[in-house]
């Protein structure tokens, strides 16, 4: 009985380790700036830059909103200062290809109350 047991929890190991193999490949995240992005129309692409929130600087995105829209922004901790205070991350941010053409992203890192800009980051997108 207990052969039978393991033999079906392996089944099923192997089932699902299967299925998530076939499923669609994860989208690319581009952190190099230096590195042209390609997408189409409609499709969806990541932006990964490193930040560090707890210093109070943060990236903010200006686009033309005719060829791009934002969907969405999320903060990652780094995993391997995982529990190290004061230790940074990537901030990426999500972007969808609204119609042909050309787009430059820019990047600003800055203290939202300062307004001095310390970093700036440029990615260019061609929309297919």
């Amino acid at each position: 009985m207990k052969r039978f047991a393991l033999a079906a929890i392996a089944l099923s190991v192997l089932t699902a380790t299967s299925l998530l193999s076939c499923a669609a490949p994860k989208a690319a995240v581009y952190v190099d700036p230096t590195q042209t992005i390609f997408a189409k129309v409609n499709e969806e692409f990541t932006i990964g830059i490193p930040a560090n929130p707890t210093t109070g600087y943060q990236w903010t995105a200006s686009h033309d909103t005719s060829l791009l829209s934002l969907v969405g922004s999320e903060y990652k901790a780094s995993k391997q200062a995982k529990g190290l205070v004061g230790a940074g991350g990537v901030q990426y941010f999500k972007f969808k290809a609204l119609k042909a053409g050309m787009a430059r992203i820019s990047f600003s890192y800055q203290r939202p109350a300062e307004g001095i800009v310390v970093d700036i980051k440029v990615f260019n997108v061609v929309i297919e």
